[in-house]
């Protein structure tokens, strides 16, 4: 706290003070507090240890603007301090109380506050040690961990859902492939099958045209002619 520093006694002018008078606006030394304190004029006046003052309370008027005297009253209708003679003239109609009396209802009131205002403090404080613990370690972490453990188990039905889906299209595959192949394979033996009465059509038909005699050579063609009409047409290529 700031402190009024080395401020010469107002009464003895000589020692430093120890005091601070509000109403007098001066510093007291231990002494002359006592002489002081006598004074019937001055026994209402607020004196505290100088060591707990503020200097910026020092500039707070205790006096009145207007007529330069202390104040001594509470007007009750305007909420001002008033002195003597604001009793006489600005505020002679008006309604007024003992400073100390207001005084107290305020130090009442400022205890209310103090009373309040710790009170939610407290709560602030144990809310947020509450919310510290419960929502950031407790429910953030289990929140945290079961959306992990939701992202797993999705990952891992997805995963079989895959493998499940690959075996059969695998298998899919393989059975066309097998399809493809028993197709193919019947393909050829048709072919086979063709080119060897072909074949042998072809060679009956040459070795006819060794037959000299055309009687011979003529019933024999006659019966191959049957066969040649037999012959099924040219197979093609089977499509892929």
């Amino acid at each position: 706290m700031a402190q009024v520093s080395a401020q010469k006694c107002l009464l003895c002018d000589e020692s430093n003070g120890a005091y601070y008078c509000f109403e007098c606006q001066n510093a007291l030394c231990t002494d002359c507090r006592s002489k002081h304190g006598k004074i019937p004029a001055l026994n209402r006046h607020t004196v505290v240890d100088i060591n707990t003052i503020d200097i910026s309370t020092i500039n707070k008027k205790s006096q009145c603007i207007e007529h330069e005297k202390e104040f001594l009253f509470y007007c009750v209708k305007c909420s001002d301090l008033i002195c003597s003679q604001c009793v006489t003239s600005t505020h002679n109609t008006h309604p007024f109380s003992e400073i100390t009396d207001i005084v107290l209802k305020e130090r009442e009131e400022v205890k209310e506050h103090i009373q309040e205002l710790t009170l939610n403090i407290n709560k602030i404080s144990s809310l947020h040690e509450q919310v510290k613990i419960n929502h950031q370690n407790q429910q953030l972490h289990a929140k945290s961990t079961q959306c992990i453990k939701n992202i797993e188990s999705v990952c891992k039905d997805l995963q079989s859902f895959i493998e499940s889906k690959r075996g059969i299209k695998v298998t899919e595959v393989g059975d066309n492939k097998q399809n493809e192949e028993d197709k193919f394979e019947a393909s050829l033996k048709n072919m086979d099958s063709v080119q060897k009465r072909y074949t042998h059509i072809l060679s009956e038909l040459e070795n006819l045209l060794f037959e000299k005699h055309d009687v011979t050579f003529h019933s024999c063609h006659r019966s191959m002619q049957s066969d040649i009409q037999t012959l099924v047409d040219m197979p093609e290529e089977p499509p892929f």
